[in-house]
């Protein structure tokens, strides 16, 4: 008699499951980040007001144009900017984020390694990777690709976390 099922073993990963090598998940007990809610939070109001005040920082040396997210996730940040007028393009590595992108907000998002997916040169007004460097092996490489997208006088944002900023510091004092 056949073996009642158990539960799935997932097998090794594919070439499409990988991480990146120059990707923090490729070292020895690496893994991805997972501090974006890919399904979404049932109330996004903080999250939109938090891109909306980056959008505002953007916009003060761009106008809406194109814009280019690396590390998109499940697109949020992406829908804000649409909402503002601009043209959105989004790359993720992870499948199930940008499935997410596309079921939820409609956004279509390039799955894939940024440094492998074919984009146009000086394609993007603003090219955006927040709270994605630190998780990058090898930053100066991704930040010459990154200058190879945007256009002359176009813009980079970068955001990067800071836990030793003074808020949090003499919250942690307090």
């Amino acid at each position: 008699p056949p073996a009642p099922p158990g539960p799935a073993v997932p097998g090794p990963p594919t070439p499409q499951q990988a991480p990146p090598p120059h990707h923090a998940a490729a070292l020895p007990g690496g893994s991805v980040p997972s501090s974006t809610p890919l399904a979404g939070e049932a109330d996004d109001t903080p999250s939109r007001a938090h891109f909306t005040g980056w959008l505002d920082a953007l916009e003060h040396g761009v106008p809406a144009g194109r814009v280019l997210d690396v590390g998109c996730a499940a697109g949020l940040f992406l829908d804000v900017a649409r909402g503002r007028g601009w043209q959105i393009q989004g790359v993720e590595i992870s499948e199930h984020a940008a499935a997410v992108a596309r079921e939820r907000r409609g956004i279509e998002v390039i799955v894939g390694d940024v440094m492998d997916v074919s984009l146009p040169a000086q394609g993007f007004d603003a090219v955006t990777m927040l709270d994605v460097l630190e998780h990058i092996i090898d930053p100066g490489t991704l930040l010459d690709r990154a200058r190879t997208l945007v256009r002359p006088r176009g813009a980079l944002m970068l955001v990067l976390p800071n836990d030793r900023n003074l808020t949090k510091m003499a919250a942690m004092t307090a």
